[in-house]
């Protein structure tokens, strides 16, 4: 509800209520000073007295004006006037006369109703429609600004009471021509929404604002997000890790199309999802056909007018995102049944020249997790722990392809394609799988990332299993390396030094007795070794037995021998934490800190 005041005069507008407030500004309803057939309503963007004097945020004020400024869209809120009055500068908006979304959310809630499926896909059409204004806008020069908002969530969506949908604050967006820029390890936005590259504090594109609109309509069609927690760090950890579960296994009004657009907005890699808001837009015009054809603003009018109550009857303003919620029965193996080629199937952007379907590759499933907390660790500190290798079989590694019965790699045509071309015998393609998976792991070791199945380190999984000993004879059946690593190779790999443990190879002897044939190549085991993955809030430098590591938080994993280590977490601004962990052979730690 809108705070009361005394209507204030301010330079060309006159001040009526109050209508929110921020870190850095507080917005107003007011009307142009003039004739009464001239006045109008617009809303009055003004940064806090405390701001009022400080450059950068007069610069941040100032980029928003700039963005936009230059967005003509009507599914976006429009800026009307950019200025000062004596010390303290403004921007006035576009008044929309409504309510916002996260008002609408949180009144259903109360009622224990849902958002019906219709207003859900329209609205989040619409927010896409804008993003899509936005990530394409250009300066007067032509260039790409190369806009990204950074803060989609119901808060700031706005419904009219016309029906109409309107994507406002551009505050914290990012574009090229920003006068300021985000400073390292500053994350942007609420933490709850963000994309995992965005939580991580990485380089971010449009692609991240499709995963926070993913997130939205996900918040629209079940009445929460799709990874709970008390606090952020809990929903900090499952952004990074967890698998979505589709909206159907909690709604059964929710169709088979609706799920893979939702699921494929929440992919994890931004290379997995829409690569666009207007390509997520035309998929959900489709899942909309499906259901309400005519569907639009005056339905939408239709709906906020029967059911949302007044705005002194709504509910206490509370964020119910941090609220732990169980996981509902079913939901992993759910979660597990979409396949890239399903999500891809159902989410096809149709082109004046057909379909154009998006490859996507295929995704391990993870297997059960334990967690532990270590009572004894300080406040604020979080460990899991996967447990140790156990002794029962690994899980077979995808193979290439199915051999079919009459398959004509084996029998006496082995070695020869069916148009008669010579083709690698199967011992090859295994010698270059094996090659292959050890050259990527080298590779992830030297540069410092996580390794390839580190999305699953956490939550509900334990320690992948080692992959077998693959023999090197005629008869090694095809292995393919995981569906993580790259599925061609690159045209050239660079040498890399390393102090992992190189394969050694044990070569037959020169002269070999008559009475034993040579020993076939094999590969030495590497020494086992253990993981330590660390994860704070904020950022923070991490050392390592006294030795800091190239890289900050986040989110930071890397390969340690196993045995006691010394960790320390220095922030920017000083603060530390130090703990001393023990971690076995195959064993996988994650330490996680929220500093105060």
């Amino acid at each position: 509800m809108a705070d009361a005041q005394e209507p204030a005069d301010f330079g060309r507008y006159r001040l009526l209520r109050a209508l929110g407030r921020g870190g850095m500004a507080e917005v107003h309803l007011a009307e142009t000073i003039g004739p009464a057939t001239l006045r109008r309503h617009v809303a009055i963007k003004r940064l806090l007295p405390a701001f009022a004097s400080s450059k950068r945020y007069v610069q941040m004020l100032l980029d928003e004006a700039h963005i936009a400024g230059g967005i003509r869209h009507p599914n976006v809120v429009r800026l009307i006037d950019f200025g000062q009055v004596g010390s303290t500068h403004y921007i006035a908006l576009e008044f929309v006369q409504g309510v916002d979304l996260a008002f609408v959310l949180r009144t259903l809630r109360a009622q224990g109703r849902d958002l019906p499926v219709p207003v859900a896909l329209h609205v989040a059409r619409c927010v896409a429609r804008g993003l899509h204004a936005a990530h394409t806008l250009a300066d007067a020069e032509g260039r790409p600004m190369r806009v990204v908002h950074r803060d989609v969530s119901p808060h700031n969506v706005l419904l009219s009471d016309a029906g109409e949908v309107k994507l406002i604050d551009f505050g914290v967006a990012k574009a090229e021509t920003n006068l300021t820029t985000t400073r390292t390890g500053i994350i942007k936005g609420k933490l709850q929404y963000m994309s995992p590259e965005q939580a991580q504090a990485r380089p971010v594109d449009c692609r991240s604002d499709v995963f926070s609109l993913g997130m939205t309509l996900y918040k629209m069609l079940v009445g929460h997000l799709p990874f709970s927690g008390s606090n952020e760090f809990q929903i900090y950890d499952e952004i990074l890790r967890k698998r979505a579960t589709p909206p159907s296994h909690l709604r059964a009004d929710v169709t088979e199309r609706v799920d893979a657009l939702v699921l494929r907005a929440l992919q994890k890699s931004a290379d997995d999802r829409f690569q666009s808001a207007d390509e997520m837009a035309r998929v959900i015009d489709r899942a909309l056909a499906e259901i309400a054809p005519t569907f639009g603003d005056a339905e939408v009018a239709a709906f906020l007018a029967s059911e949302r109550p007044s705005t002194d009857a709504a509910p206490p303003e509370e964020n119910d995102d941090f609220r732990e919620r169980p996981e509902p029965s079913g939901a992993f193996a759910a979660a597990t049944s979409w396949d890239a080629a399903r999500i891809a199937r159902l989410t096809r952007m149709e082109e004046q020249d057909g379909l154009v379907p998006t490859v996507r590759a295929v995704v391990a499933e993870p297997r059960a997790t334990v967690s532990t907390v270590l009572d004894d660790e300080p406040s604020g500190t979080l460990i899991l722990e996967a447990p140790e290798a156990d002794a029962e079989s690994p899980p077979d590694l995808p193979s290439a392809r199915a051999p079919a019965p009459d398959d004509a790699s084996s029998g006496p045509d082995a070695g020869r394609a069916d148009d008669g071309a010579p083709v690698t015998p199967r011992w090859g393609w295994a010698v270059l799988g094996l090659l292959g998976f050890l050259t990527a792991i080298l590779i992830a070791l030297q540069f410092g990332g996580a390794e390839a199945d580190v999305e699953w380190v956490v939550v509900r999984r334990s320690a992948p299993a080692t992959a077998p000993s693959l023999p090197v004879s005629a008869d090694a059946q095809a292995v393919a390396a995981p569906s993580a690593l790259p599925t061609t190779a690159p045209e050239a790999v660079p040498a890399v030094e390393s102090s992992a443990p190189q394969p050694i190879v044990e070569s037959a002897p020169a002269s070999p007795p008559t009475d034993a044939p040579p020993a076939p190549p094999t590969a030495a085991s590497a020494p086992p070794r253990a993981y330590l993955t660390v994860s704070t809030l904020p950022w923070a430098w991490v050392y390592l037995d006294g030795t800091r590591l190239s890289r900050h938080t986040p989110l930071v994993s890397v390969p340690v021998k196993p045995g006691r280590h010394r960790l320390r977490l220095e922030t920017g601004d000083g603060r530390t934490h130090s703990a001393e962990v023990m971690l076995k052979p195959g064993q996988r730690m994650t330490i996680s800190h929220a500093f105060e």
